[in-house]
């Protein structure tokens, strides 16, 4: 089961981008607590009924750094209902702390997403959002383009239960298992020794 984590501060509407078919654009996080991420959504309007495929990245250098190792990627048809929150797919992958993630989409039609502008992003749950942005061309294989200073407006779904790394302990056996085996092996011990005499 998975919980609202993290959506984008909507206090401040903000203006909004119009980017072409074929393009996109990634926002990116840190995170002081581990978190399994089960899906996202951005807020955007197409133009036109259109696949979006969304992604996850591990930016190598940090954000704006034109590189990143692709996490997740997967592409989901959307109609044209508007602005609205637009989710991935279920996913699972955990997210660590101590590193900045890039989430983005690209989309294979014309779309216009409001964008927040500003010194400093939001903090929730252990997530904290960067106002910065990453311009993205192509739609299967996107290449990092142009950077700038925006935040798309963000959910995302996950919990932070952290999974039980404990290895799992070989199973001790009942009391009076324990004391049945014993007195087996003491009466094998006593049959070979009365054999032996």
């Amino acid at each position: 089961m998975s919980t609202l984590l993290f959506e984008s501060d909507s206090s401040e509407p903000g203006d909004t981008l119009t980017y072409g078919a074929e393009s996109g654009i990634i926002s990116f996080f840190e995170l002081n607590t581990r978190t399994e991420m089960k899906s996202f959504a951005f807020e955007f309007d197409l133009d036109n009924d259109a696949s979006v495929n969304f992604f996850v990245y591990d930016i190598n250098q940090g954000p704006n750094s034109n590189s990143g190792t692709l996490l997740y990627q997967g592409a989901k048809s959307f109609s044209d209902d508007g602005m609205s929150f637009k989710q991935s797919e279920t996913l699972s992958l955990f997210l660590e702390t101590d590193t900045t993630y890039g989430l983005g989409f690209t989309s294979g039609e014309r779309f216009t997403f409001p964008y927040i502008f500003g010194p400093n992003g939001k903090e929730e749950n252990g997530i904290q959002s960067l106002v910065l942005n990453q311009n993205l061309s192509g739609f299967a294989s996107p290449d990092f383009g142009s950077s700038g200073s925006v935040e798309l407006r963000t959910q995302i779904f996950g919990n932070q239960d952290e999974p039980d790394d404990v290895p799992p302990s070989a199973s001790v056996p009942e009391p009076g298992t324990m004391a049945l085996l014993s007195l087996g092996l003491l009466g094998m011990g006593v049959l070979r020794r009365k054999k032996s005499h």
